[in-house]
């Protein structure tokens, strides 16, 4: 377009366009038509989204079963010191691994021979070569 906008004359490309843009503008709805649409687009999707999530249905179940469902009582400091003690164990476990790992790595570095061939120093950084 910015080609063929170089090689006409400004006359005659408004003459092309002019008609195009009143078309153009002729044809945006008016304001009480797109606060109409949007409002049923808006409805739309609601209901498309509450039957593709089966969100009735899950309502539907608990209001049928409520009354049947007894809910225990818990004792939440309980809970959390179980937890706790769980967690304790796990990571002592965790821990434990992590330091015999160290160990290990420990005594293959302190017996580990450098050898120069493979790297090269620049600025004081060794790097492999």
């Amino acid at each position: 377009m910015a080609k063929l906008a170089a090689c006409l004359p400004l006359g005659l490309l408004l003459a092309i366009l002019l008609p195009c843009c009143q078309f153009m503008i002729s044809q945006i709805p008016d304001h009480a038509v797109i606060i109409s649409q949007t409002q049923k687009l808006d409805t739309e999707l609601l209901e498309f989204i509450d039957k593709a999530s089966g969100i009735d249905q899950f309502k539907k179940a608990y209001n049928d079963k409520k009354d049947d469902i007894i809910f225990d009582e818990t004792d939440g400091a309980q809970m959390v010191q179980d937890l706790a003690q769980k967690l304790g164990e796990l990571l002592s476990k965790k821990i434990a691994a992590l330091n015999e790992s160290v160990t290990t790595a420990e005594m293959i570095a302190a017996d580990y021979k450098w050898n120069t061939a493979l790297t090269v120093k620049i600025g004081g950084i060794y790097l492999i070569n």
